[in-house]
């Protein structure tokens, strides 16, 4: 692996962690259908991170999919600039379906 390599996955680490306390926090201060996105997205965050930590592609990839359904139903409950905070999971969703924490050995 290349320093750019590691550098760009510690950069993604670091929005996806971001975008987890602004999910946690959310559930916590909204209420309604909203809050349901927002435990959803922390959720499926914490699991794909999960099937990274303990090596499980196959669980990393299966969680991508309801991680990418719950960051469009963040996005479509949040107003302002706020819409902007479901782009890393978005990211990290497509990074896990083309499995690229697995590839580098």
């Amino acid at each position: 692996m290349t320093i750019f390599t590691l550098m760009a996955g510690v950069m993604i680490a670091a929005f996806l962690f971001a975008s987890l306390l602004w999910s946690v926090h959310g559930a916590f201060t909204i209420a309604g259908k909203a809050r349901i996105s927002y435990i959803c997205l922390s959720i499926f965050i914490l699991l794909a991170m999960a099937g990274i930590s303990l090596d499980l592609p196959i669980m990393s990839r299966l969680t991508a999919l309801p991680l990418i359904a719950s960051a469009i139903a963040v996005g479509v409950a949040s107003t302002g600039w706020s819409r902007m905070l479901v782009l890393p999971p978005l990211a990290f969703a497509a990074i896990l379906i083309a499995g690229l924490p697995f590839s580098a050995t």
